[in-house]
């Protein structure tokens, strides 16, 4: 049973002259946490025992310190950060930033599943910090919602590295002998098969979490842990719908690819599921938030002991195989001394069964050339591999659009390479080009529509924007191929953008009626506002100009001005009787008037003693005024 905070004889206890343990917080199958108090730092930490039964063993110690050193490379928001490592009294310990909150198991215990919005809503940042981990080449193997822990604040982490090795570690890790290290419920199928495992493992993992938090279960379950975790290598992990209809059928496809069980048919690593979630939570409603556990959820620990069901959550130590023992009661007869020819006949058939044994060992274990199957089908790069003497020869597929479906790629070793004939030859199968459908584009802006493009592993081209009538500046007209169209993943999708409505010329309408005028600007798809001036030339109620002027080009529903004519500017005649010649001249030509001068009796005074328009009257400029002068 686990320790309780009133019982744990270290709570108190000081690790390396550092570290205090101040409280225990869980229990694990591989270890134990404590919140502690770093006394060199004056914070408040978390720190993680192995158990002592497993401490004892020194290379298993060993690699749990090693494996921390390599969780402390990580450095991202959504992982838990790893601070120090060391070993005090013969307990090993890693000593990891506390997140105060509560586990994504808690929050199952409490709510039972989410909605699909929740939960990819919450795996977002976990396969986030996981696609970091993965590019710093370290692989997680416990992946589970007791590792994923939520803040007070609502920060998702990603914690537990403890079973954590690099992703191109070619040691025996964890996996040894006889054993299994991890989580039943969560293991993929080619770790129980003891084969090799990589970033694709918690890709897996992952898919199991999604499982379990759409439908509130695992996919399988058993009376022992080697019993769940063959299930994994055994079976097909079913859709989350098959349980509760409401998950989309994007999201089953995401669980499906994710537990394929053959890692070629996983996502390459979790920054890969990352963008999956990115683009299936773009076409869905925006999550509820997600609630807070109620009290006591954290503190239901499954109990590794029981003899009825074992938890599929449990971290455990499993036994791989079994050694069946002989049968009992048989009695033993004792051997009659060998003659001298019966040991002759004896000697003789061991030299030929180590002579055999010789041939069988180079048969085997001489190295060889790996056959060139590349471009063969499957079926016949099989054949040529166990011709050559390779008997372990694994199929994997996956996408290409430079090999045709079904023709070998390459293999692992590559061709040439000299292998033993017992080494394992990965022969890497072409399924064709990975093909996906055009979304629909129209309307959406230029990044709107690049990201929907990617997201499908499809590449954006735009051709020169185009006038439309319809779309507005800088959104897609259309797409070629068009939407719905089935194109291979890696091809370029041409987008024709708008650049708004064509600009519209105004016309020239220039001493034209001006409701007429107004009629054909507006017919053009313009505005028109009014605006009068006097005008010697431009009769009125006719347009004498254009505001902007002809010929201009303006965006359709822009406003044109008509300045139209109100006719000649009338001026008042003055009275210039008895006025000097010269000046009433200049008078009149000031206003605008044409003048003409007669004198009936000659030009004595040069006075104006008559005009031919009355003084007061109003006339338009440019009239002719007759001057009598004497």
């Amino acid at each position: 049973m686990p320790p309780t905070a009133g019982t744990d004889p270290l709570v108190g206890l000081t690790l390396d002259g550092r570290y205090r343990l101040d409280a225990h917080l869980a229990h694990g199958g591989m270890a134990s946490v404590y919140s502690a108090h770093d006394l060199r730092l004056d914070r408040a930490v978390a720190v993680k025992i192995l158990h002592p039964h497993l401490g004892q063993d020194a290379a298993f110690a060993a690699r749990f310190i090693a494996e921390a050193k390599q969780a402390a490379r990580i450095n991202h928001p959504n992982v838990v950060a790893v601070h120090d490592q060391g070993m005090d009294s013969g307990r090993a310990f890693i000593v990891m930033e506390l997140v105060r909150g509560h586990s994504v198991r808690a929050l199952l215990r409490s709510v039972g599943r989410l909605s699909a919005q929740q939960a990819l809503a919450l795996l977002a940042p976990v396969s986030a910090g996981l696609a970091a981990a993965h590019l710093a080449g370290v692989v997680h193997r416990d992946i589970k919602p007791e590792n994923i822990l939520i803040s007070e604040d609502g920060r998702v982490k990603v914690t537990d590295f403890g079973l954590a090795r690099a992703a191109d570690d070619a040691g025996p890790g964890l996996t040894g002998v006889g054993a299994l290290a991890g989580t039943a419920g969560y293991i993929s199928p080619e770790y129980v098969e003891g084969q090799p495992t990589d970033q694709r493992s918690d890709v897996y993992a992952l898919g199991i979490v999604l499982f379990e938090l759409l439908t509130g279960k695992v996919p399988y379950t058993g009376d022992n842990p080697v019993q769940v975790a063959l299930a994994h290598s055994r079976g097909r992990v079913p859709m989350p719908s098959s349980s509760q209809s409401d998950v989309p059928p994007e999201v089953d496809s995401l669980v499906l690819r994710a537990t394929a069980p053959d890692p070629a048919d996983r996502h390459p690593d979790a920054g890969a599921v990352h963008g999956d979630i990115r683009a299936i939570r773009a076409h869905l409603p925006a999550p509820e938030p997600l609630p807070r556990p109620r009290p006591g959820a954290e503190d239901r620990t499954p109990d590794p002991g029981s003899a009825t069901h074992v938890h599929p959550t449990a971290t455990r130590v499993m036994p791989a195989s079994t050694v069946r023992p002989g049968r009992a009661g048989r009695q033993r007869r004792e051997p009659k001394r060998p003659t001298r020819l019966r040991r002759r006949l004896l000697g003789a058939l061991l030299t030929a069964a180590l002579a055999g044994a010789g041939v069988y060992a180079w048969q085997t274990f001489s190295p060889v050339p790996v056959p060139d199957v590349r471009g063969a089908t499957a079926q016949s790069a099989t054949q040529t591999l166990r011709a050559a003497g390779f008997t372990n020869v694994r199929i994997a597929r996956d996408y290409s659009a430079d090999v045709r479906a079904d023709a070998v790629i390459d293999t692992a070793p590559a061709a040439g390479e000299r292998r033993s004939r017992s080494a394992s030859i990965t022969v890497l199968v072409s399924r064709g080009a990975q093909r996906t459908s055009v979304p629909r584009l129209t309307g959406l802006t230029v990044p709107q529509a690049r990201s929907q493009l990617t997201a499908r592993g499809l590449l954006t081209q735009a051709k020169p924007a185009v006038f439309d009538e319809r779309v507005p500046a800088g959104s897609v007209i259309s797409s070629t191929p068009g939407q719905g169209a089935r194109v291979d993943v890696g091809s370029t999708v041409t987008v024709v953008v708008s650049k708004g409505p064509a600009p519209v010329k105004v016309a020239d309408v220039r001493r034209q009626d001006a409701g007429a005028a107004a009629s054909l600007l507006t017919a053009s798809g313009l505005k028109v506002s009014r605006a009068t001036a006097f005008s010697d030339t431009v009769p009125a109620g006719r347009v004498i100009a254009t505001k902007p002027a002809a010929g201009a080009q303006m965006p359709r529903g822009s406003t044109v001005s008509l300045v139209v004519s109100r006719g000649p500017k009338r001026v008042e005649v003055p009275n210039l009787r008895m006025v000097a010649e010269r000046k009433a001249v200049a008078t009149l030509r000031g206003l605008g008037l044409k003048v003409r001068v007669v004198y009936p009796a000659g030009r004595n005074f040069n006075k104006v003693v008559g005009q031919s328009v009355k003084a007061g009257t109003k006339v338009p400029r440019g009239t002719l005024i007759t001057l009598t002068v004497v």
